[in-house]
């Protein structure tokens, strides 16, 4: 008969010789996957964010009447059966929920332009079920994460490595912290900053160098009334100012208060990058006057919101081209996020699909972590019990 507490022993054991200490510098979606993943599999992860929240641009902010807009990426959409399945799960666990928005493109006609209606029953698109900043929270539950932690330099001695940075306290004062060792380090974190912070002899550091990130305006908008248009969501080509707008009160178990995000081109953001954010908000609400013959409302709350590192510009990056993750092994030294997979077709929504393609470098990410540990740090394998019967 089978010895249970052998087998349970065997099967709880620890994955390889000795444990392993990672730190993940980065709480978007990327870092966060990876950092779940690799503490589910027993190991010590410990995650450092500059930031108060989590999910980088899997964003949520309130605005004064109490409204959650998704002023970053708007949602999660989903192409394979993998990630199909990790996004019912997470609807089972009340974090997300399908969105099936009305939804146009707009293409230039003429001297205006005009909306064309898509059809998006094949589309999988999910959202946080009070704000796609669910999804951050939720894959961070349980994990070590030190809020308002800003690495600002690495040191690699002896195959491990120590982080040091500023923290700030509960009463705002900052003080300079240490941090370490650890046998792998992460950074999920944009190019232009990862580059920036890796020792010359990294492997992927020429790649990184290379990368660039754009940047975008968000201006929320808050309606005293409905806008009576026909979409909830409009994805624009070669508009001059506008990219995407979404009326956020359509997606599921939201305020019924009429409220859109609104975000701008790369080219216009650049034009615009360093006005003031209410210069900007005035400028994204007029530009919504054209798009269709109902007047706009009378408007209740405006803000607006630059994202510096939004979305990664398409570069080659050399011979890490084709790569989903970075990975030094001899350093132990990794980085993930969307700015390292190659791009993809926008697809149906003309939209880059970010936040999935973010999930999968953070999930390879850990992956790689586990294979490399493992194999430096094998287990002898010893059998369950000596007989059988």
């Amino acid at each position: 008969r089978l010895d249970l507490t052998k087998y349970q022993a065997k099967v709880s054991r620890s994955i390889a010789s000795r444990p392993c200490r990672v730190a993940v510098v980065g709480a978007g979606i990327s870092g966060l996957i990876c950092a779940r993943t690799l503490h589910d599999m027993g190991l010590d992860v410990e995650v450092f964010e500059k930031s108060r929240g989590l999910g980088g641009r899997a964003a949520t902010r309130r605005t004064e009447s109490g409204l959650s807009l998704d002023h970053g990426a708007p949602f999660l959409e989903t192409k394979s059966r993998l990630w199909d399945r990790f996004a019912h799960s997470w609807e089972q666990d009340q974090v997300v929920c399908p969105w099936q928005p009305r939804f146009g493109i707009w293409t230039q006609s003429g001297s205006s332009g005009a909306v064309t209606q898509r059809d998006l029953a094949n589309s999988k698109l999910w959202v946080g079920l009070s704000g796609m900043n669910r999804l951050g929270k939720h894959l961070a539950e349980g994990l070590t994460v030190r809020y308002q932690a800003t690495v600002d330099a690495l040191q690699h001695r002896e195959s491990t490595w120590t982080l040091r940075g500023i923290q700030v306290g509960e009463d705002r004062a900052s003080s300079s912290f240490e941090s370490g060792p650890y046998d792998c380090l992460v950074l999920a974190i944009p190019a232009p900053q990862a580059a920036s912070m890796v020792p010359g002899h990294c492997s992927w550091k020429s790649g990184a160098t290379q990368q660039t990130m754009e940047p975008v305006w968000a201006a929320l908008i808050e309606f005293q009334q409905p806008w009576q248009i026909p979409w909830d969501a409009i994805s624009f080509e070669n508009h001059p100012c506008l990219d995407w707008i979404s009326r956020e009160s359509s997606k599921p178990n939201r305020a019924a208060q009429d409220a859109w995000v609104v975000h701008a081109t790369h080219s216009w953001t650049h034009e615009h990058l360093e006005c003031k954010p209410e210069q900007v908000a005035r400028l994204l609400l007029e530009s919504l006057v054209d798009l269709h013959s109902e007047s706009l409302p009378k408007v209740a709350c405006l803000q607006a919101h630059r994202w510096r590192y939004a979305q990664p510009k398409r570069t080659d990056l050399g011979n890490l081209s084709g790569a989903i993750y970075l990975w030094d092994i001899d350093a132990s030294l990794g980085a993930c996020g969307d700015w390292i997979t190659p791009a993809e077709p926008q697809g149906v929504l003309g939209r880059p699909s970010g936040l999935s393609r973010a999930l999968e470098s953070g999930a390879a990410m850990a992956g790689e972590i586990l294979r490399s540990w493992i194999d430096r740090n094998p287990i002898q394998k010893q059998a369950i019990q000596q007989m059988l019967f």
